[in-house]
């Protein structure tokens, strides 16, 4: 629920258990709220309050006082407090020396910001806070933080890169508008330049090629491993045996073209984990940097270590049909921190901090995601690992009911832990995949090949390509079938006629 100083008490006590937002803004609404919270005694264990007051010192008492009802222990005395006061959860590690003696590990506190909302420290330090107990709670405290994202511009992506971070064990993680913007900036950032070259894979969505077009760079095809639908780190090793050669700079080159190898773009198929150590170890001997394109990929595993961590850079997608999702959305993953910094940067149009004035230091890009998808995608977050685990049910099913047939269907490779984004099946030959296509889209059953090569799309056709064999193997055969998170009570409520 949302108040404003015309709230009356009534309202708090007809509703004694809800999760409550409460939102004051000037003098008269800073004092409204307070009230309100003073009288919130009734609050059961698990209910939230929350107090977002616009005011001066001179009212800075009352709400502090009022919000001892909710457990709360001021901060102290803060003359500088000038755009805004959260209330966030708190664990004891998260703030310095002199703040966290006056803070109750567990519990609710009064976290004041004296910087501009805009800059990104007063905005990091405040939603970390709030999302790392977010992560540890139920859903019901989704709803107060995504409530206060919506309110405070900035917060929302600032507590989705902190719960992507957590969830993942990255270092450092960047909010974008989409995985290709994220890819395209963890390009830039790895080094990639105009005219030099990054190999990939011709198995993938076109975003992975586009992001690297973007640099102005060229794409450089390497074959697929069939085990795993992903880069083959063997396929890899033996073309850059035939193409590649050290220069004195220590860079890696195209014998061929002259060009540098600015990065090698492995991107994890529906999913499925490739074989990402061995080609980590690959790039590391060749001395090219490694960007993972894990838009797919959001918690696999392989050999326990999240996908998106074996590189220097990697990116995510929150795309509407992604395992979670905040319609449209991005996330940049890096142990790098200076690089995370820049790319934040460069995702935000390259702004220099400042009360008032636009300055801005590079030629940048509006990457950023919004405060609407990103609190949307805190929730999401918190449900990711359940929708995984919907997701294998699925899988089990599907290898049951395919075990008795000639048509095989694909599983996570060894020593990885797939999502199953999406769930495919491999046929004899194009023949039959043909065949199985038509016959399930027209008895309503939605199913689809896997991509075009992408070296066989009209702009990539002059790429240079090493030998192909296994993806135009894939190619011929691999269909994709419905995937689908099913919750539980679906089907049972679709045949009570609850859904229609």
């Amino acid at each position: 629920l949302y108040f404003s100083h015309r709230t009356h008490h009534t309202t708090m006590q007809e509703h004694p258990m809800i999760e409550v937002l409460w939102h004051g803004r000037g003098g008269q609404g800073a004092f409204t709220a307070a009230r309100l919270l003073g009288a919130a005694g009734s609050l059961e264990e698990g209910g939230y309050g929350l107090a977002f007051p616009s005011f001066g010192p001179e009212r800075r008492g009352a709400p502090m006082r009022a919000f001892t009802k909710l457990d709360l222990k001021p901060v102290g005395d803060r003359s500088a407090i000038t755009r805004a006061d959260y209330v966030v959860y708190l664990d004891e590690t998260l703030f310095s020396e002199g703040w966290r003696s006056e803070l109750k590990p567990g519990g609710l506190a009064l976290v004041n910001t004296a910087r501009p909302l805009d800059e990104p420290d007063a905005i990091a330090l405040d939603a970390s806070g709030i999302s790392r107990a977010a992560l540890g709670r139920d859903i019901p405290n989704t709803a107060f933080l995504a409530a206060l994202c919506l309110l405070v511009e900035g917060l929302g992506a600032a507590a989705a890169k902190e719960a992507i971070a957590r969830y993942t064990g990255s270092q450092y993680a960047v909010a974008a508008v989409n995985g290709t913007s994220a890819l395209h900036i963890c390009l830039l950032l790895a080094g990639v330049k105009r005219d030099e070259e990054v190999i990939t894979q011709p198995v993938s969505f076109i975003a992975t090629c586009n992001a690297i077009t973007y640099t102005g760079a060229h794409p450089v095809f390497v074959d697929v491993d069939k085990r795993t639908m992903g880069l083959s780190p063997e396929k890899l090793e033996a073309f850059l045996k035939a193409n590649a050669r050290k220069d004195a700079d220590g860079h890696c080159y195209n014998a061929k073209t002259g060009r540098r190898f600015a990065a090698v773009v492995p991107m994890h198929t529906f999913g499925h984990p490739c074989l990402i150590e061995d080609i980590a170890d690959i790039c590391e001997r060749y001395n090219i940097p490694l960007v993972e394109d894990a838009a797919e990929s959001i918690g696999s595993l392989y050999k326990g270590k999240h996908t998106g961590l074996w590189g220097k850079l990697s990116a995510l997608s929150f795309n509407g049909n992604k395992v979670i999702t905040t319609g449209g959305g991005g996330m940049i993953l890096t142990q790098d921190e200076q690089l995370a910094k820049l790319a934040k940067h460069i995702t935000t149009t390259a702004k220099v901090p400042h009360r008032w004035e636009y300055n801005h230091d590079y030629t940048a890009y509006n990457y950023r995601l919004t405060n609407l998808a990103a609190a949307l995608g805190l929730g999401q977050i918190e449900q990711c690992d359940f929708f995984i685990e919907q997701k294998r049910k699925l899988t089990e099913q599907y290898k049951a009911f395919f075990a008795g047939t000639d048509i095989e269907f694909f599983t996570e490779p060894e020593n990885c832990r797939s999502n199953y984004w999406l769930n495919a099946v491999i046929l004899k030959d194009r023949t039959e995949r043909d065949a199985f296509l038509t016959y399930t889209n027209d008895h309503g059953v939605m199913t689809r090949p896997i991509w075009v090569l992408n070296n066989k799309l009209d702009m990539y056709k002059g790429c240079q390509c090493a030998d192909l064999s296994n993806a135009e193997w894939l190619e011929d055969r691999v269909v994709n079938i419905p995937s689908t998170v099913i919750v539980p009570g679906y089907y049972e409520n679709v045949r009570e006629g609850r859904y229609r």
